[in-house]
């Protein structure tokens, strides 16, 4: 509602004047819809159903690819055509998550927990807006300083390293989310000691693979599929942005013996304290050494996400990590 309400002067402040409003209002139903989608696959993900997760999800994607795909070769797409097959597309998966495993999560609401359910999620609130400024108030910030080239070569790099997140982190991060809680409920704290350090030394790995792959994989997209030669700045950002990404990927570890513990102000500290560090970080770091200063930022932001996480939960649930054995 928020987006549709204020299209206008939010597509001008977070995209450009001359950018078709439509598509944030658009962007908005989109956002509202994967919201009702992700806490109904949290539901599903719970009761281990998890072949029908990633079904419904890939037949979701499936769906939104092909008609992307379709209009794109029509010739008749725009930015907005776009979102709206995005925003439609993205029914599915509610849909079927209602139709089967989820179809009890309306029919039986438990209003005595409503209160609880307050008390805990609205910290959380203040802290998906300070996740969202960690994540990707860099970018905004390069754009007050340096050219739009400058922003395009920090956002290819950006993309570079998010490969390492898409097909890896979030994986661990969402199976984690449900067999690590568990554990944890249930005392166990070795299982995820055993998981950060295991985690750690893949995600680094994978990190090293893709900052030494994107030179050479940067130099055959540019020579056979066309791609802007300028884009060759980016290389060095990359090592550093998967650097950032180890980090967040085991905070995200982390963070699931606060969950369990049900600490959600103190997620939310950590998180707003760790997002305004990187505005601070990135004030100083940016007008002085460029879009690679950005990148610097999200290290030091990430790293210190990651240690002030596992300081609280030491204090307030006593889980040593045995960091020695991580590094």
């Amino acid at each position: 509602a928020v987006a549709y309400v204020f299209q206008r002067p939010l597509t001008t402040a977070l995209l450009d004047a001359s950018a078709p409003a439509a598509a944030l209002a658009w962007g908005g139903l989109y956002a509202a819809l994967r919201a009702v989608s992700m806490q109904l696959m949290v539901y599903v993900r719970v009761k281990e159903r998890a072949a029908y997760t990633v079904g419904t999800q890939s037949l979701e994607l499936l769906v939104q690819l092909s008609l992307i795909a379709y209009v794109l070769l029509q010739g008749n797409a725009d930015l907005t055509t776009v979102v709206r097959i995005m925003a439609l597309t993205s029914l599915i998966s509610p849909l079927v998550y209602l139709i089967g495993p989820a179809s009890r999560v309306f029919t039986r609401p438990a209003w005595t927990q409503l209160s609880p359910m307050l008390v805990y999620g609205l910290p959380l609130l203040l802290s998906a807006a300070a996740g969202i400024i960690l994540n990707v108030g860099d970018r905004y910030m390069v754009n007050l300083w340096y050219s739009a080239a400058d922003v395009g070569t920090f956002g290819f790099a950006s993309r570079i390293s998010s490969t390492l997140n898409m097909l890896l982190i979030q994986g661990v991060t969402a199976a984690y989310g449900i067999v690590g809680l568990k554990s944890i409920t249930a005392g166990r704290n070795d299982l995820q000691r055993r998981t950060i350090r295991h985690m750690a030394a893949l995600y680094c790995w994978a990190a090293l693979v893709i900052s030494l792959a994107s030179h050479d994989g940067l130099t055959v997209l540019i020579e056979y599929f066309r791609v802007d030669a300028s884009y060759r700045e980016a290389v060095p950002l990359v090592f550093w942005m998967c650097l950032g990404s180890v980090f967040f990927g085991l905070s995200q570890l982390v963070i699931n013996s606060l969950v369990a513990a049900k600490k959600s102000r103190t997620i939310s500290v950590v998180v707003v304290g760790s997002a305004t560090l990187n505005l601070a970080l990135n004030a100083v770091f940016i007008p002085w050494l460029g879009p690679i200063g950005a990148a610097y930022t999200t290290v030091i932001s990430y790293a210190v996400f990651l240690l002030w996480s596992a300081i609280r939960v030491f204090q307030l649930e006593g889980i040593s990590y045995r960091w020695e054995r991580v590094i």
